[in-house]
């Protein structure tokens, strides 16, 4: 095609294909946001022992990698957060036993929670890194103290997480 002034007139770029990028975009980051949420609605963790709150334990088995450091000691880094009524606890590059099934317990105190990492699966002759994820759901608004533990007992981490209620009026809310 030619303009009027002899140039090339270029064809309008598909900015529907620029929008549905965005609209994906937006939709991923809402099932992400949902499936947040809907993890507390599961069943009572059995190793929850005060009415009112529960926990959830994951992590992820072994990551590529195995590292030199002393057998036990947790060390990796640890991102404490919260949303709504559930407080978050990422433990990053935890380096436990390879047949490890690492999980958590929480227990209530007087000024937050104690995090409890433990191991419920078999040992074996090796080390790795994982990631251990712990939501302690249905909290209560306020400042909460939070005590990450290690196997051994040993602190990994310790910090304060504000739970504040949600624009919603939904959970969180007094």
């Amino acid at each position: 095609m030619r303009g009027s002034a002899g140039s090339a007139v270029l064809p309008r770029p598909n900015m529907s294909v620029t929008r549905n990028s965005t609209m994906r975009c937006r939709v991923c980051l809402v099932l992400l946001a949902l499936s947040f949420l809907l993890a507390c609605e599961k069943e009572k963790s059995p190793t929850s022992s005060i009415p009112g709150f529960y926990s959830e334990s994951a992590n992820t088995g072994c990551k590529d990698g195995f590292g030199r450091r002393a057998p036990g000691s947790a060390g990796g880094s640890v991102l404490l957060s919260s949303f709504n009524d559930t407080i978050r606890i990422f433990h990053a590059n935890a380096y436990y036993n390879c047949c490890s099934d690492m999980q958590t317990d929480v227990a209530k105190t007087r000024l937050g929670y104690d995090v409890f990492e433990v191991d419920r699966g078999d040992s074996c002759d090796c080390w790795c890194y994982m990631d251990i994820t712990t939501l302690i759901c249905h909290v209560p608004m306020g400042t909460h103290l939070i005590r990450l533990l290690d196997i051994n007992g040993g602190l990994v981490e310790r910090g304060y997480v504000v739970v504040k209620p949600d624009d919603s009026g939904g959970p969180g809310q007094p």
